[in-house]
């Protein structure tokens, strides 16, 4: 008999130092993954050693059955046949469970709700507690230490904030598995809604170059063309050369001329002299994209001044072939010499006013029809050149009144008729 209690005390012994290893390597662990002050094991260290079975180090007087509600003292239970621990181990809320350890011998139950059993007699004080344990509670608390308790009777204790010291450390209760990275790299998809939100179309009015629409600005130009500088009915009159060059104008010129421009008459004109006078058949320099010519060119004799781009070109037109201009961007020569122009002289030449030179003349040109009275308003000309033509009809009179500087008057083979006026003479 003496022999199988020995037996039955050192498997006692074996099994509380197998249960005190296993606590101590789960603080181990504990103690490498997470901020563990060295106060907390050693109290933790301390409880499970001493087998004490109250929420922290307790010496008071318990009552039967050694059991108490949540923050209440709790008593030390004598021997008994049935007694278990459960330690689970959960620190700051955290959801991680440590390996629990459990020892039971005869009949015993653990339970969080309440039970009824007789307890030893023991000695038992709380530092936390609130008031004394009776007779035949169990205990159930939310947030205490835990402990070992025997008894007879006696339910095991289980905290919902685990088997670790709940006192609130200055560190915090888990440390994050993986340190933050920032990347500079762009992420494969937007982190957030853009910022810059495509406005909704009406929200806003549209810009225009001109501070018009397109329609006003159509309608401002040709009221400052008619009548004052073409008659309406021409303008109107569809395939006309007024009618072309003023839709050449407003809808085709890259050039985006305002009507608050003080060239807008000065660039009509020069469009309405390439469509009056076929443009596109010349030998040089017609517009690409209407030119009869396959493969237009402009070339132009060198050193002469008149080198340029081909006409109707959406660059300023004094950079266009033929023409020259003053440091004011207005145009003092014309000269398209031998080149297959065709056509009539246009009647809005007057408003080129500070024209001094212009000569259409040479074999293939073929300019017909009259010499609009109009030349005579050009006070600055001095040099009218329209030989080897096939103009028709006199020689106007206002030329010889209005532009008295003028140098050179070279008309000849033309079919010309009348006579010549008296008031050549007024030439100076």
């Amino acid at each position: 008999m003496k022999t199988l209690c020995k037996v039955q005390r050192s498997a006692v012994f074996f099994a509380v130092l197998g249960c005190y290893w296993a606590s101590a390597q789960d603080l181990k662990k504990r103690a490498n993954e997470e901020i563990v002050t060295p106060r907390e094991i050693s109290n933790d260290l301390r409880d499970i050693g001493s087998a004490d079975t109250s929420s922290s180090s307790s010496k008071g007087k318990g009552g039967k059955g050694g059991s108490s509600s949540s923050k209440s003292k709790s008593g030390k239970g004598g021997k008994g046949k049935g007694s278990s621990k459960s330690i689970k181990s959960s620190k700051s809320g955290s959801k991680e469970k440590s390996k629990s350890c459990k020892k039971s011998k005869g009949k015993g139950s653990a339970s969080d709700k309440p039970s009824k059993g007789k307890g030893g007699k023991g000695k038992g004080e709380s530092s936390k507690s609130s008031s004394k344990s009776g007779k035949g509670g169990s205990y159930s608390s939310s947030a205490s230490k835990s402990g070992i308790g025997k008894g007879k009777g006696g339910g095991s204790f289980k905290s919902s904030t685990g088997c670790l010291d709940d006192e609130p450390s200055t560190a915090p209760s888990t440390s994050p598995s993986m340190p933050p990275t920032v990347s500079s790299a762009p992420s494969e998809f937007p982190s957030s809604t853009p910022v810059g939100v495509p406005t909704p179309a009406g929200t806003s009015p549209p810009s225009h170059t001109c501070g018009v629409d397109p329609l006003t600005r159509r309608d401002m130009i040709f009221n400052i063309l008619a009548p004052v500088v073409t008659p309406a009915a021409e303008i109107n009159d569809v395939g006309s050369s007024a009618n072309l060059a003023f839709e050449w104008l407003v809808e085709d010129d890259g050039y985006f001329i305002c009507p608050d421009d003080p060239k807008l008459i000065q660039r009509y004109v020069m469009g309405k002299i390439y469509f009056q006078m076929n443009g596109d058949d010349w030998l040089q320099c017609s517009r690409p994209s209407t030119s009869n010519d396959p493969t237009p060119t402009c070339d132009v004799p060198q050193n002469q001044g008149y080198e340029g781009v081909e006409w109707l070109d959406a660059g300023n037109e004094c950079d266009w072939a033929f023409v020259k201009c003053d440091s004011n961007k207005c145009i003092t020569h014309i000269e398209v010499d031998e080149n297959l122009v065709t056509g009539t002289l246009v009647n809005e030449i007057d408003w080129l006013k500070d024209l001094q030179v212009y000569t259409m003349d040479g074999d293939p040109n073929q300019i017909a029809g009259t010499i609009p009275t109009q030349f005579g308003n050009l006070t600055d000309l001095r040099i009218l050149d329209l030989d080897e033509n096939a103009l028709t009809g006199t020689i106007p009179d206002e030329i010889f009144v209005t532009a008295t500087g003028l140098e050179q008057l070279d008309l000849d083979s033309n079919q010309l008729t009348g006579t010549i006026s008296t008031l050549i003479g007024g030439l100076t």
